[in-house]
């Protein structure tokens, strides 16, 4: 994805209150971004389907049914706008800009971008219309930032490994198995574990971790969350669980490493 484009916005929308979308479903003539800000939905763009929280953001190309359903009322941001490259020409989806859930690794850098989403919510005025336009263009910089991260992996010569460590980047906050790795590969658990080794470098559970414990720790450091709350966020049951990994993997507690950090 190249990092030099323009961007238009066209409408924006954030809920200052909790509530359900009020349609489940819409196509839309321009590129679209939704992002929850309080609360989770589930989603459906082509054949990806799942569910998006705070740190995961929807991207939707032109003229693609976009799919939405939320359990409860929660709060988000609604955006759409046109996408141009650096010689003006309409952004078009394709293998090297791919559509859909798009979760954030450097979740402090996104949040402070949504600190100013939160700002904008209720002021109205014309001027500031264009910021607005540069913060969705702020996170779509950051979205190339992270594209950039992920073509690393391009030069892994397994072609199934490859595509299974970006699964695993854009998965990495969800439940997810080894098994369930092992058949998105279409291999045996043990074959899809050695060659993932020999590829990367590492174990997949292993990869997977390093993101989830990425995230954890700038949520230890940027928020005042507890913990039950970022173990949610880094794809983990409870808070307990993932003071075992954290422990595990830094020889430090989580409300060890907080405490540390801030003083």
């Amino acid at each position: 994805m190249e990092q030099s484009f323009q961007v238009e916005l066209v409408r924006w929308y954030f809920s200052l209150t909790k509530r359900p979308f009020l349609m489940p479903e819409d196509m839309y003539e321009h590129w679209v971004i939704l992002a929850a800000d309080e609360g989770s939905f589930h989603y459906r763009i082509g054949d990806e389907a799942g569910m998006a929280k705070f740190g995961d953001i929807l991207l939707c190309p032109p003229n693609i049914k976009l799919y939405r359903k939320s359990d409860k009322p929660l709060s988000f941001l609604f955006a759409e706008f046109s996408w141009r490259n650096a010689a003006g020409q309409p952004m078009e989806p394709g293998p090297q800009l791919p559509y859909g859930k798009i979760s954030f690794h450097r979740i402090n850098r996104y949040s402070s971008t949504f600190d100013c989403v939160r700002e904008m919510s209720n002021k109205e005025t014309r001027d500031n219309f264009a910021y607005r336009q540069h913060l969705v263009t702020d996170m779509l910089f950051l979205y190339a930032a992270e594209r950039q991260d992920e073509q690393s992996l391009r030069y892994t010569k397994d072609p199934a490994i490859r595509t299974a460590a970006l699964y695993i980047q854009n998965h990495a906050y969800e439940p997810i198995s080894l098994k369930e790795l092992a058949d998105h590969a279409c291999l045996s658990q043990s074959q899809f574990s050695r060659r993932f080794q020999a590829a990367v470098g590492q174990s997949p559970i292993a990869y997977l971790t390093a993101l989830r414990m990425k995230r954890a720790r700038s949520l230890l450091i940027e928020t005042e969350q507890t913990l039950e709350k970022i173990a949610i966020q880094c794809g983990y049951q409870n808070g307990f669980y993932l003071s075992r990994v954290f422990t595990a993997a830094y020889g430090i507690s989580p409300s060890e490493f907080r405490k540390s950090y801030r003083i």
